[in-house]
């Protein structure tokens, strides 16, 4: 239970921190990837101090350039973060309530 609460303290504190600058950033220059890979690094911090462990096979078959379609199934909440911090670069079809999160709904529409 610590670890979780120490994780969402990262996690909001992070967001915190590098979201304004990035979204300025992103305005500025009118592209979305430099804020996605802040948001990635974010993701794979967060799951590396959650202590999971992820085994990822197949990934030799990702067909970069290709139009595909992951979907999660969504066993914990580490599903979302840790999928992010896996995948090439992927434009995420969420539900309403993260458009909830102050900084992060902003960053999100960004993106598309």
């Amino acid at each position: 239970m610590i670890r979780a609460c120490l994780v969402v303290l990262f996690i909001a504190i992070y967001i915190l921190l590098t979201a304004p600058p990035m979204l300025v950033y992103t305005i500025l220059v009118r592209e979305t990837d430099s804020i996605y890979a802040v948001g990635r690094f974010g993701a794979k911090v967060a799951v590396w101090l959650s202590g999971a462990k992820l085994e990822v096979h197949g990934k030799e078959n990702i067909q970069p350039g290709q139009a595909v379609l992951y979907l999660a199934n969504h066993q914990s909440n580490i599903d979302p973060p840790a999928l992010v911090s896996i995948l090439p670069p992927v434009w995420i079809m969420a539900k309403k309530e993260f458009f909830n999160v102050p900084l992060l709904n902003i960053g999100m529409r960004m993106r598309g």
